[in-house]
């Protein structure tokens, strides 16, 4: 009595009715085999041999061909020994179905980003085809492993990226004809599929929706027949794989956004070095002088303007150059020039500012200096 278990690719569509007195909510349509396994002892079944699955009795092998289902006999002769030596080598190598795809899964959990899960493992050509999501987009894979005598499995050359391909081939008249159409009532099997969907229709249809809407799940618009076929437990696991991806973009866009404003700090600052370790020119140095500072900048200024408008005046007399030829001059230039014309350079160094007497007449103030002899004569005029 062996317990088994099977997997299949479906298309799902989902739809409500009863089948002889039996409610579903799905139909499985273009159903492939992925695989069939022979359990431990230990181990049972999702439909187990209790409820009338697994492989409890004596099986009856069809040979599938072109022109139809041939029954070619019991599982006695080869195709008993067949089975037999697919469990005596699955007790040798230690390494059960479950135990392989365990051992793949952590092998591929170890090197792959973003490792998502399994699809499918061939194992009579050594190769996994699985899931991966490293960068927000939805990628299958093929591996190729190997296992060892301890049955530890190892991941084996390099993965490539692969996608599923349908084919579809002409069907003959006399191939329908000859096709067999097995109609088996669901009550006659008793399985309980322990990836039942117990979501609501509606909740399954927004979580699929927002799934190929969402841009951190990989998913995209046509994929929803995908995602139909998937349990509602890998439809919990893809939304979780599309928050965690959300949370490491919101992650990156902070430090992308921490590290602009940071160069644009770093960039004020090096302008304002920039701008304190350049040389002030004149206009720059008056601007941020003192004020004490500035009025003699002032009076300084006032002076060199009257030199060079002294000077100005006498040099364009002589006819060497034009008055606006002297303006472009330095004041040391119109020194020279004026050493050479031998003309009196006029020195204001140590010139007071002039006073006005504005108020004179007012106060009949006189500014002429006293007479020294004034007071001795007045004295003179009493005695006589």
């Amino acid at each position: 009595m062996i317990e088994v278990s099977i997997g299949a690719m479906v298309e799902a569509e989902q739809r409500d009715g009863r089948w002889h007195g039996q409610e579903y909510h799905g139909v499985w349509r273009n159903i492939v085999s992925d695989h069939v396994a022979f359990l431990s002892e230990q181990e049972v079944g999702a439909c187990s041999n209790a409820a009338g699955c697994g492989a409890p009795r004596v099986a009856v092998r069809h040979l599938v061909t072109a022109s139809g289902i041939r029954m070619e006999g019991t599982m006695g002769g080869t195709v008993q020994e067949k089975f037999a030596a697919r469990t005596f080598k699955i007790e040798e190598g230690g390494v059960s179905d479950i135990a392989l795809r365990r051992g793949i899964d952590a092998a591929l959990r170890a090197v792959e980003p973003g490792y998502m899960g399994i699809d499918a493992v061939y194992p009579d050509d050594a190769y996994v085809i699985y899931y991966v999501a490293p960068e927000e987009q939805w990628k299958m894979k093929r591996s190729s492993y190997k296992v060892g005598k301890d049955g530890a499995v190892a991941l084996t050359g390099k993965a490539v990226e692969v996608e599923p391909v349908t084919t579809y081939e002409p069907v003959t008249a006399a191939q329908k004809a000859a096709a067999v159409q097995p109609h088996i009532k669901a009550a006659d099997c008793g399985c309980k599929d322990k990836g039942a969907r117990t979501m609501e229709k509606s909740t399954r249809a927004e979580l699929i929706a927002a799934l190929v809407t969402d841009k951190h799940s990989g998913f995209k618009d046509g994929d929803e027949a995908f995602l139909e076929t998937a349990s509602d437990a890998r439809l919990e696991e893809f939304r979780s794989a599309a928050d965690a991806n959300k949370t490491t973009a919101g992650q990156l866009a902070r430090q992308d956004t921490d590290i602009r404003n940071l160069t644009a700090r770093l960039k004020v600052s090096e302008e304002r070095l920039r701008v304190a370790e350049s040389p002030l020119s004149e206009e720059e140095f008056e601007q941020r002088a003192p004020e004490r500072f500035k009025a003699i900048l002032n009076e300084r200024k006032a002076q060199e303007d009257g030199l060079r408008a002294s000077l100005i005046s006498q040099l364009k007399d002589l006819g060497a150059n034009t008055e606006e030829e002297l303006k472009k001059k330095t004041t040391t230039d119109l020194q020279t020039l004026a050493s050479y014309a031998r003309i009196e350079v006029p020195d204001f160094s140590g010139r007071g500012v002039p006073r006005m007497n504005s108020g004179r007449q007012e106060t009949n103030d006189d500014y002429i200096p006293p007479d020294p002899y004034a007071t001795a004569l007045k004295a003179r005029e009493k005695t006589h």
